[in-house]
Order: structure tokens, then sequence, then C-alpha cells
């Protein structure tokens, strides 16, 4: 499964590898994305399975709201996700 991982970038290193052992592919922001790319940003990272939302950055939040507004799964930390099979 796809993960987006909603993270500073000073610890998307640790959560990376913590989610691939959970069995999930994470995928992350690039650093420095203007905030006008983000509706574009927004779509694409929509179409990935779950969020895991780490901090409180404004941006990253709209992303995590709207993954909970279509019914995907948001964790707020590391410990709500769990592990997928196989």
């Amino acid at each position: 499964m796809k993960i987006v991982l909603l993270a500073p970038p000073n610890v998307e290193e640790y959560y990376t590898a913590s989610l691939l052992v959970r069995g999930f592919k994470a995928v992350t922001i690039p650093a420095g994305v203007p905030s006008l790319d983000f509706p574009k940003l927004m779509q694409d990272y929509l179409k990935h399975d779950c969020c895991l939302l780490i901090g409180d950055d404004p941006n990253l939040v709209e992303i995590a709201d709207n993954f909970e507004l279509i019914g995907k799964p948001v964790w707020r930390s590391l410990a709500e996700v769990p592990r997928t099979a196989g």
C-alpha cells in the first residue's frame, strides 16, 4: 500500500523506514514546493491509499483533511498505523 507521509523533512527518513517495516511504501512531498503548486499536488496525493500526518504545518493539515473528506484513513501517530497483510 502507498501512504502519503506528511511530516517535516528532518523526520521523514525515520518515518519512511518505520512505514516500510509495516508494509507501506511512503510517498513524501518534496521540500520547498511553492504553495501555488499545492492544489495540483493534493490531487496527485489523494490517489494514494492513506496518509500519516506528523506535525501541524497548515499545508500538510489541508492535505490530510482532504483525505478524511473522501473517506481515506488519516493517522496522526506511527502507533496508529496498522501493519499491512503480506
